[in-house]
């Protein structure tokens, strides 16, 4: 709602429309190491390249979802790092972090999904996981996988968990 003598919007509620792939990595193999990539490949196309927002006029905030074309998937996304795809230098003992909306998919039974991150022009496969595993990409739950780059390969924790309430603000409306 507006009171049109404040400058105040009240009322008003945000929602998460999407998942989030959260990466941490951190370099300890010794020496500075160029991270250009981070990849989840599924054996199903399940990846929408585009989708549409549709939500219910009376409950938006509770109703929206993404109309998805079936003929329009694919089997991995990506996140390039850096600018032009040339990657980001990390000094050994650094971390950094990436972050990668993902929209929601409801069903990951039947296909197994492959974390790999492109780090000094070598594709590494970090982690493999049953869909069965996660279930399903879900909107406001965030999927964090922690990497850790070692000289003799690359170390994977990772951790499903639904987005923490954040508290109300007021916006300024000018």
């Amino acid at each position: 709602t507006r009171d049109y003598d404040s400058q105040e919007l009240t009322g008003m509620e945000f929602g998460h429309l999407t998942g989030l792939l959260y990466f941490r990595i951190r370099n300890k193999s010794g020496r500075e190491a160029n991270i250009e990539s981070v990849s989840i490949h599924c054996t199903s196309n399940l990846f929408p390249n585009n989708a549409v927002l549709q939500f219910v006029p009376e409950t938006p905030e509770r109703d929206a979802t993404f109309e998805i074309s079936g003929a329009s998937m694919s089997g991995s996304i990506t996140l390039s790092l850096g600018k032009e795809k040339s990657g980001v230098l990390l000094s050994n003992e650094e971390i950094m972090q990436a972050y990668l909306p993902v929209l929601p998919v409801e069903d990951l039974s039947d296909t197994r999904l492959t974390l790999t991150i492109r780090a000094n022009g070598h594709e590494h496969i970090s982690l493999e996981i049953d869909g069965n595993d996660v279930n399903a990409f879900r909107k406001a739950h965030y999927y964090k996988f922690g990497l850790t780059l070692k000289p003799d390969g690359i170390e994977v924790d990772s951790v499903i968990a639904d987005w923490e309430s954040g508290e109300d603000i007021d916006i300024p409306v000018i």
